[in-house]
Formats: C-alpha cells, sequence, structure tokens
C-alpha cells in the first residue's frame, strides 16, 4: 500500500509552521535551501528536497508539514 500525499510542495508558511521561527527566519531558511540545491528563487520546494537537506523519512517530513492524506489505499 503506497501512501497518498495532499500536496508535494512545502513553502515558507510549512516551514514556519513545523519550526516555529518568525517569518524573517523562515524566508531566510528557504532561500538557503533553494540556493544549496541551485533552484530558482520562484522554484516551490519538495517534501523530497527536505527528506535529502534534513536527513529525515519522508513520513516525518509529511507528518510534520501535516501534507498527508489520512486515508491508506
Amino acid at each position: 500500500m503506497s501512501r497518498k500525499y495532499k500536496r508535494i510542495a512545502v513553502y515558507p508558511a510549512d516551514l514556519k509552521r513545523w519550526s516555529g521561527k518568525s517569518d524573517s527566519a523562515v524566508y531566510k531558511d528557504y532561500g538557503k535551501y533553494q540556493e544549496t540545491l541551485g533552484l530558482n528563487k520562484n522554484s516551490a520546494l519538495t517534501i523530497y528536497h527536505f527528506r535529502d537537506l534534513l536527513k529525515l523519512t519522508l513520513e516525518d517530513i509529511v507528518d510534520g508539514f501535516c501534507l498527508g492524506d489520512d486515508k491508506q489505499d
């Protein structure tokens, strides 16, 4: 059974909710993550980017950002 996700994009608001940091700190971190990955500043980061950057499991990322679908097939 594969897990379903509501979405795979992670935005600064998700990072703020997860980290508890201020708006300015979150946007600065988000920009650093984009730069580290060589992404355009207008590109959204994905759960897969965060998995690789933070060395966490995909389930930890999805649960932390509340992006998972409660239903499983």
